[in-house]
């Protein structure tokens, strides 16, 4: 029966090299503007902890892969891979208009990988095949979303920069609507971060 560690590993893998494809094949079309969406920031974070996580258990790192700052970063990356695949699917992809949306947004060349492949391997190795989830706390999921809009709105405000997302569009509608739009986004990115450690508390205690 193969391990735990090694199915983590390989999907680790994946991620990583998912990654690396999307990335290269986005700044070749969108150049160092790719920086603007969170879904491609989410992805080069997931990218970069899965990187340390196979370089670490191929240096047998058991101590690193243990550590609490380690676990932290991985459940931040995979709540902002939640997030991205969550919103992609409830109001990005109907955005766009039925089933064409979701072709565009979760079949095409590079979101197959951005909004579809890499958030759901990624998740689940962090659910089902990396242990528990102690120390962890939920609000820590929100962090990065949070910086992302802190940086996002002045930038949209000042016009150094357009959307990329309509609800960060404050030059077209109220700021308020932003705002609510912001808060609505941190709850839901909560629920999903609770979410995720109670999945991976309950998954890993019913696979002992």
């Amino acid at each position: 029966m193969v391990s735990r560690k090694i199915v983590a590993l390989v999907l680790n893998a994946l991620v990583m090299l998912f990654v690396v494809y999307s990335s290269v094949r986005v700044c070749m079309i969108e150049g160092l503007s790719f920086a603007r969406y969170y879904t491609h920031l989410s992805n080069l974070f997931a990218g970069l902890m899965s990187a340390a996580y196979v370089a670490m258990r191929l240096l047998k790192g058991k101590n690193h892969m243990a550590s609490r700052t380690f676990s932290l970063l991985r459940y931040c990356a995979a709540a902002c891979l939640f997030l991205t695949f969550v919103v992609v699917v409830f109001v990005l992809a109907p955005e766009k208009g039925g089933w064409n949306g979701y072709r565009e947004m979760l079949f095409g060349p590079v979101s197959f990988f951005t909004h579809l492949a890499t958030p759901l391997l990624f998740i689940l190795s962090f659910v089902c095949f990396e242990g528990d989830a102690d120390g962890l706390k939920t609000w820590w999921s929100v962090v990065p979303t949070v910086f992302y809009a802190v940086v996002m709105i002045p930038l949209n405000i000042a016009k150094i920069t357009y959307g990329p997302y309509f609800f960060l569009k404050v030059r077209e509608r109220p700021v308020h609507m932003t705002l609510v739009w912001v808060v609505v986004i941190l709850f839901v990115d909560y629920v999903l971060g609770w979410l995720l450690l109670f999945l991976r508390k309950r998954l890993n205690h019913e696979g002992r």
